[in-house]
């Protein structure tokens, strides 16, 4: 008893909920091609049945004869092809097919027919979407940089000039600002006093997922319709209105008297204490610079979506975060703090490559950066992607 008293006194352990406010895609690394996946016509419209093609040649139809697997593949990749096709093609039941599933999304596509890429949502081993903890702590760094990094602009001539003898790449380009801000290595980085949890998995039951769905991104540009990128993407994400749940476990032991001398975590700790309020404002400044660029790309109804979303950042009630994939240079940097007019942030651009493979610093004076953005197609609606707002009670 005296030692459950004493943990409890080591920090808080924070009940969180978390909603996803506009599509939402984690990738697992995990593309699915036209051989991984079936369309289902059902009364609640079109579906994608992901396959385990192992288990589907293993079928046997009623004369005992296999699937012919050349013939399969063949057949699976002709646009068109359905549950419905196969079933009868190679005279098999739904219910082999059923055993054969390994989940089922709704589609939500302009074209049906159209049998493109999918880039797969992160699982777990029975194959339940969920975010992972490492993705919301990832999220919450950005916007905790956004606070604790200088804000000069000589920081961004200081990251802009290669050190002598030493080509950096630009996954080191913020590993100053980030020790100067954090602590000089993983030992002794702030961000230990949050341990956040992978969330429980989202709404499903059997092989159907209820939060998830099939959808299209489209990459649009900033400069104009003129300039259209025009890439598209499937991509299986979650809903807008789904929810789950995780929990955060705010470590205040590593401020104590023990720690200090060694971590020096307190000089940052007000950022910590008032986290929703540094998370929300870094959600404000970029749903701005994303409502810009929106309007800029001509596409209005994203950019009013981003104007509505504003109103929610002025709270700590909860925090608006950006996750996940299609969040772009600026959702996952703390470029929002740089002056795209600075020539020294046109030297840091080129130094680095940040768009295009261009390496002439004049290049990013004629043009914005960053020139595109993507946008998802939901429910007749268009969204950025990757919004989430989590409510934390404190247990």
């Amino acid at each position: 008893m005296e030692g459950d008293r004493a943990v409890k006194k080591l920090g808080e352990t924070w009940q969180c909920t978390l909603e996803v406010l506009s599509p939402l895609h984690i990738g697992c690394g995990e593309t699915l091609g036209p051989l991984d996946y079936v369309t289902w016509k059902t009364s609640e419209g079109i579906k994608i049945q992901v396959l385990d093609l192992a288990g589907l040649v293993q079928a046997r139809n009623a004369q005992g004869a296999p699937i012919d697997l050349e013939n399969l593949a063949r057949l699976m990749e002709q646009p068109g092809f359905d549950r419905e096709l196969l079933r009868q093609r190679f005279q098999i039941t739904s219910e082999q097919i059923g055993q054969a599933t390994r989940y089922v999304l709704q589609q939500n596509l302009p074209d049906v027919r159209k049998r493109n890429e999918v880039r797969a949502h992160i699982r777990d081993v029975r194959e339940r979407a969920y975010v992972p903890g490492t993705s919301l702590k990832g999220a919450i760094r950005t916007a905790l940089l956004y606070h604790l990094a200088p804000e000069d602009t000589g920081r961004i001539r200081e990251l802009a000039t290669p050190e002598p003898g030493r080509r950096m790449r630009p996954e080191e380009a913020a590993g100053r600002l980030e020790k100067l801000a954090f602590g000089k290595s993983p030992n002794h980085d702030l961000m230990r006093v949050l341990q956040v949890s992978d969330s429980q998995s989202f709404r499903c039951q059997g092989p159907i997922r209820y939060d998830e769905f099939l959808l299209q991104a489209d990459r649009v540009a900033v400069e104009g319709p003129e300039h259209e990128v025009g890439m598209t993407q499937w991509i299986e994400a979650i809903r807008p209105g789904a929810k789950t749940t995780l929990t955060i476990h705010y470590d205040t032991w590593l401020y104590s008297r023990q720690a200090e001398p060694e971590l020096q975590f307190n000089r940052h700790r007000e950022h910590i204490d008032q986290l929703f309020a540094r998370c929300n404002a870094f959600a404000r400044a970029l749903l701005k610079e994303q409502q810009r660029m929106l309007e800029a790309a001509e596409e209005h109804e994203a950019a009013h979506w981003c104007a509505q979303m504003l109103a929610q950042t002025e709270t700590e009630e909860h925090a608006l975060l950006s996750v996940g994939w299609g969040q772009g240079w600026l959702g996952t940097t703390i470029g929002l703090l740089f002056d795209p007019d600075d020539p020294n942030f046109h030297a840091l651009a080129a130094q680095y490559q940040l768009a295009r493979n261009q390496k002439r610093p004049e290049y990013y004076r004629g043009h914005e950066f960053p020139g595109t953005l993507w946008v998802v197609r939901s429910g007749g609606r268009r969204y950025p992607p990757g919004w989430v707002k989590l409510t934390r009670q404190i247990v």
